[in-house]
């Protein structure tokens, strides 16, 4: 784990990917509330008898090929909307709780690239985008009943799907840039080789001789320039080391 080896540099982006992570699990896990509450009613079935376990043992719904009221509309209407498209209804559950959520958790995100990745930011806003939009006839309609009012059950919870699918993917996204930007300053070297600095150039007989050894690394792409006083760059060997050469 990079965060333990490394705790001086990746420390306190372990934290900020953990609680990211905690952030995108309870959002999931409340979509799949909604999801199993909605199938649960059109199926007349109680929850325990939608949930299985899948190939890993994780929890799983039951697959929609073996749902029967596919085309039941009255159901994600009433629990996610109301009986006014205008007005969606409040509270947990309701697709207006859901668009808040929704956008924290985006607004999260962004908190912790945009300063530096203006980019991924904006990919971020395309995907959560919760505004409006119009419909085939050119109505304009809320995110909520654009959504789900007057859908299809099956359509209802593909979208409740792709939902948590866009949260996934929008976290992976951010952990995998807040861990890079963790290195944006680090010089990579291709080369390692052993330095051998004496502390004085001069040795008499009966002294000790005092030298610093270590492993110096160098980058053989990426050549050094090095500046003398005076403005004049050192020459550079094929290995890449300056040349110094001084009159006493």
């Amino acid at each position: 784990d990079a965060a333990q080896k490394f705790p001086d540099r990746y420390g306190a982006l372990n934290g900020q990917a953990r609680s990211l992570r905690s952030a995108a699990d309870s959002l999931v896990r409340h979509i799949e509330g909604i999801k199993l509450k909605a199938l649960a009613e059109a199926e007349g079935l109680d929850l325990q008898e939608l949930q299985g376990r899948d190939a890993t043992g994780r929890d799983s719904l039951l697959a929609l090929r073996h749902i029967e009221a596919k085309d039941d509309r009255e159901v994600i209407t009433r629990l996610l909307v109301g009986s006014e498209p205008a007005d969606p209804i409040d509270g947990p559950g309701g697709a207006k709780d859901l668009k808040e959520r929704i956008v924290r958790f985006r607004d999260h995100l962004k908190e912790l690239c945009a300063e530096r990745s203006p980019e991924l930011a904006s990919a971020i806003d395309l995907l959560f985008a919760m505004e409006g939009a119009t419909d085939g006839s050119g109505t304009w309609n809320n995110w909520e009943s654009l959504n789900f009012y007057d859908v299809p059950l099956v359509a209802g919870i593909a979208h409740l799907s792709k939902l948590q699918a866009d949260i996934r993917s929008a976290e992976n996204d951010v952990v995998k840039w807040l861990y890079r930007s963790a290195t944006t300053e680090t010089r990579v070297m291709s080369n390692v080789a052993s330095a051998v600095v004496p502390r004085s150039n001069v040795v008499m007989v009966g002294d000790t001789f005092a030298a610093d050894v270590f492993l110096a690394a160098y980058d053989e792409k990426n050549r050094a320039r090095i500046d003398l006083a005076g403005g004049a760059d050192l020459p550079l060997g094929a290995d890449g080391k300056g040349k110094l050469r001084l009159k006493a």
